[in-house]
């Protein structure tokens, strides 16, 4: 690794005053010896002595030490030490190179004592009860990333409360106030926010991040309307759903506030042409059945209320996600049988893996009711995933988005469904109820390969010449 890209991660492997206290104890570091394995340890001399590992090929990630400072991710100052004198050893560290990282790691702890004393102004301003102290700093600091570098100040020092109304008044500077559409401006501030939001910046208060990570799904999802959109703004709209569910499943946010805003966006953006609520439940992850469960109860409070220009098939799609996110198969029968031109082949791919095959059966049976079964060689088309959801739902309407298998259901799904729920007669009764009112010669074949994949019994080809006549 060259030694000057190493150096740059070694700074950034701790904070500032930190890799500044390593760096004044590199004289105290003897005894770096690599083992065979490409193991590396280090004696770091002091009051008690600590000794550091690592492995070469992972200096940064793979370091310990016996202070138990060390994690994957942080450095501690013992580690940074031994590093520097291990990069002085094998690759030459020259006097000027050192002095000028030395100072750039000065600059960036003068930077970070800025912030901590932009995070003291704006405490004590509160403490004085100086309204205007947000606004004030936030104008100070003009970008996301320098109101990010507050807040993480505040950490520790301020309360959930005031963590979290900085974020949301940092999120609402950007132009991000949940339920407007974004400039490209705001496109940009909703990523930057995502990225450094994602992740509790008080794991002691995780619940912090929660409103400003709300706002950030409102303000998006208002902003997208199709499939033109996706590349641009789902990486956003997705990581703040995760972060968001993630808080909702770890009891940090109660699931009644995520599920308002997520009901309230969908129902009051604009026409999408891509489904963007059934990524966003997938996306809530362990917390998806808690909040629609509430979305549920809130949806059926304001039915009555509810725009009368909006499209049935946009109430029916998120009828039918909630449905799904709670595992609630007879609201998924009744919300796709209400819905004309109801997608049957997609839900019946989407639904879990580890259900059993009796939700299966209910959703062909719904499709069969609605007239929505058809031949289909090749079958069987819809067979349950556990695979990543986004990138089903990718398949289903970005790669494969006409293709006639994700709204009808093949004739072959139910008759062996109902095969292998233990019912053969009404499986017999199914496939030839089917071919009767479609007698056509040409279908012959496909009736005997779905009797003998369903295992019917030996009278396929009699009950084939019956209804389509002999070869």
């Amino acid at each position: 690794m060259e030694t000057s890209f190493a150096l740059d991660l070694l700074g950034r492997s701790a904070s500032p005053a930190v890799v500044l206290a390593g760096a004044d104890q590199i004289d105290r570091v003897t005894d770096v010896l690599t083992g065979d394995d490409g193991t590396t340890e280090a004696l770091v001399h002091g009051e008690p002595a600590h000794v550091v590992t690592w492995v070469e090929e992972q200096p940064l990630t793979s370091a310990s030490c016996t202070c138990g400072q060390a994690t994957n991710d942080r450095l501690c100052a013992h580690a940074i030490a031994a590093r520097l004198q291990s990069l002085g050893l094998a690759n030459d560290l020259d006097a000027a190179m050192m002095a000028r990282w030395l100072s750039r790691i000065a600059a960036l702890e003068a930077l970070s004592q800025g912030w901590k004393g932009l995070a003291d102004f704006l405490l004590a301003s509160e403490a004085a009860d100086e309204p205007a102290a947000t606004q004030t700093v936030l104008r100070d600091v003009v970008t996301v990333d320098g109101g990010i570098n507050v807040a993480r100040a505040l950490v520790g020092r301020a309360s959930e409360d005031q963590l979290s109304s900085f974020l949301v008044a940092l999120a609402e500077a950007h132009g991000i106030d949940g339920l407007t559409t974004l400039n490209a401006v705001g496109i940009v501030a909703a990523e930057e926010l995502v990225a450094h939001l994602w992740r509790p910046l008080d794991d002691r208060a995780p619940e912090a991040n929660a409103a400003a990570l709300l706002r950030v799904i409102g303000s998006v999802r208002h902003t997208v309307t199709g499939d033109e959109d996706r590349r641009s703004l789902s990486w956003s709209l997705l990581l703040a759903c995760s972060a968001v569910g993630g808080l909702v499943a770890g009891g940090h946010v109660a699931p009644g506030a995520a599920a308002e805003v997520i009901l309230r966006t969908e129902l009051d953006s604009g026409d999408a042409t891509y489904p963007w609520i059934a990524l966003m439940m997938d996306r809530l992850g362990d917390g998806a059945p808690a909040v629609a469960a509430k979305m549920r109860v809130l949806l059926q409070d304001q039915d009555s209320a509810l725009p009368g220009a909006l499209p049935a098939e946009r109430v029916a799609r998120l009828r039918a996600e909630i449905a799904l996110a709670i595992g609630d198969v007879p609201g998924l029968v009744d919300a796709l049988t209400s819905w004309p031109g109801a997608p049957y082949g997609e839900y019946l791919t989407r639904l879990p893996r580890s259900w059993s095959l009796r939700p299966h059966l209910d959703v062909l049976e719904a499709a069969r009711s609605t007239g929505r079964v058809r031949w289909a060689p090749g079958w069987p088309q819809h067979n349950p995933h556990d695979s990543d959801g986004p990138r089903l739902i990718h398949l289903v309407h970005d790669l494969l988005p006409h293709h006639p298998m994700w709204g009808d259901v093949a004739i072959g799904d139910l008759v062996v469904t109902l095969a292998r729920l233990g019912d053969p007669d009404k499986a017999t009764d199914a496939l030839r109820q089917h071919a009767l009112r479609l007698p056509d010669q040409t279908h012959r074949h496909e009736f005997i390969r779905i009797w003998n994949q369903a295992s019917l019994g030996d009278e396929g080809e009699e009950m084939a010449d019956e209804i389509f006549g002999s070869d």
